[in-house]
């Protein structure tokens, strides 16, 4: 039961801190601006269950907000960082989805990985660096 609550908790705050930590992106009258929250996990594997479990919980509580953070619309970026031959977390798979995070400026956060042996990474910000762990 700690662990869902903990796991909640975590995803309202990262959804948070993309409204707030945001760039905008106008998207058709102007007047919306709508951000992406990464979510890098493996999807293939031991992990697989484990990880779906995880972005439905987010989209369910991204849903039960209408989809918004204050005045920003706030999608789910999902990627993979696993592999099928591998069947589990893959380096060169993380690092190239570390590579597209950085490069993806509508991306204000990442919620991922949970392998703690992966590198991390430092943002596209010049003002400020956050790590990025795949």
């Amino acid at each position: 039961m700690t662990r869902r609550i903990t796991a909640v908790a975590a995803i309202a705050a990262t959804l948070l801190a993309a409204a707030a930590c945001s760039k905008s992106n106008s998207t058709g009258s102007g007047s919306s601006k709508t951000v992406e929250v990464g979510v890098d996990l493996p999807l293939q594997g031991a992990s697989k269950d484990a990880s779906q479990s995880t972005i439905n919980a987010m989209q369910l509580y991204l849903d039960q907000q209408g989809g918004k953070a204050g005045n920003y619309t706030v999608k789910l970026k999902v990627y993979d960082d696993s592999t099928a031959a591998a069947g589990a977390w893959d380096a060169a798979t993380c690092s190239k989805n570390a590579s597209l995070h950085v490069a993806n400026t509508d991306e204000v956060a990442v919620m991922g990985t949970t392998t703690l042996a992966a590198p991390s990474w430092r943002s596209r910000s010049s003002t400020r660096t956050r790590p990025v762990r795949c």
